[in-house]
């Protein structure tokens, strides 16, 4: 009697558990061979074969929806900042969803706030000591300026405006500013280069794309949105429910109309002096915000892969090569070099090729971001500029 029944049980487990398998097995070739992204890393069964440990990466789509800056970090969270040349890193955030500085000291008489994107967060390096921020406040402590701290306020994707609404965040909360440096540039160029219009010179369309999921939910519409969100959670355990919450994406998502691909740079022009100009605003303001709270601003025009003269073979490597950014190399350096070129009422400096003496050195990880040794080498440019200054 009791074998008959532990063989009902096995067989029943058996046809319970088949048809799992063989849905989640062909749900993992559907993405696997007929998706854009492939297998996310953010899989629990991808962490478990690659590195045997089941956590949750948390990477990009992590990012909080936030209704004036656009998004923010998680908070105390640890970030896998992973890419194709630089694996298994990951920056850790605080309390406020900023980029840890070791040795941070809250009671030093001088403040340093970085603003910036990915590259000031961190991506590229491999931990919080190795950002650039970090290393700021290591080298200047090693100059004898003990009494310096820095705060990380870099935020992935950020644009000029964003950069501003981060920094009146800090500021309304009683934070300190005796210097601002802006190591930017590069995001206000790409989001110029694919988003027609220059309302999203302020905030990226994505966030809006959230705002109108919301306002989707407001009107009574928000059921499938509500299974989606259900959905990205779950994800994490199934490829079944990874491959349903990438349809409800591409079916009740909100389209991707406000993104264009432009391919005539040379109507582009008059499109890049009125984005250069809202950049320039932007910069404008957040100088001024910094002297009305008592500080120095500096706005440095940060290297990208494209602006350096001559790539090592394994940075070719690193960096992706579609049409798509082939045109934005170009639109690029027509945007950086019309910043470089308009009239600024705050201190400017052009770092786009600070690279370039030392060719056979590797310093990109993909199309923008350091590693260790390129973040040293612009730490020791900020370095430079906030002593003697």
């Amino acid at each position: 009697m009791i074998k008959t029944n532990f063989r009902t049980i096995i067989n029943y487990s058996i046809l319970i558990l088949f048809p799992i398998i063989i849905l989640e097995l062909t749900s993992f070739l559907i993405i696997l061979f007929f998706t854009n992204t492939g297998i996310t890393d953010n899989n629990m069964f991808v962490n478990l074969y690659r590195d045997g440990s089941v956590y949750k990466k948390v990477d990009g789509p992590s990012n909080i929806f936030h209704p004036y800056i656009g998004w923010t970090h998680p908070k105390n969270t640890k970030i896998n900042t992973s890419k194709l040349c630089s694996k298994d890193t990951y920056i850790y955030t605080n309390k406020l969803g900023q980029s840890t500085v070791p040795g941070f000291n809250k009671n030093s008489e001088k403040i340093i706030v970085f603003l910036g994107g990915s590259t000031i967060f961190g991506v590229g390096s491999t931990d919080n000591a190795h950002t650039i921020p970090s290393l700021v406040q290591r080298k200047l402590r090693s100059q004898g300026l003990s009494n310096y701290s820095v705060v990380n306020l870099g935020l992935r994707g950020a644009q000029s405006f964003q950069e501003l609404m981060v920094l009146y965040r800090y500021i309304m909360y009683g934070g300190k500013t005796d210097w601002v440096i802006d190591l930017s540039g590069r995001n206000d160029a790409y989001h110029a280069a694919f988003e027609k219009d220059i309302k999203y010179s302020l905030i990226p369309v994505h966030p809006h794309r959230t705002a109108l999921k919301i306002r989707k939910m407001q009107d009574g519409r928000g059921a499938p949105i509500y299974i989606h969100g259900l959905l990205q959670g779950a994800r994490y355990y199934s490829f079944t429910l990874d491959l349903i919450s990438r349809f409800l994406t591409k079916f009740y998502g909100t389209g991707n109309n406000d993104i264009t691909m432009r391919t005539d740079l040379e109507n582009d022009k008059t499109s890049i002096s009125m984005w250069v100009d809202s950049t320039i605003r932007n910069y404008t303001m957040i100088d001024r915000l910094t002297k009305y709270n008592n500080g120095k601003y500096v706005m440095i025009l940060q290297p990208t892969a494209y602006t350096k003269q001559k790539l090592t073979n394994s940075e070719h490597l690193c960096i992706k090569n579609t049409e798509r950014l082939k045109y934005y190399k170009e639109y690029e350096k027509l945007f950086f070099n019309e910043v470089n070129n308009k009239e600024k009422p705050f201190p400017f400096y052009d770092a786009r090729y600070i690279f370039s003496e030392n060719l056979k050195t590797l310093h990109y990880v993909d199309n923008i971001h350091y590693n260790d040794e390129a973040a040293d080498a612009l730490a020791d440019y900020i370095v430079n500029i906030i002593v003697n200054k």
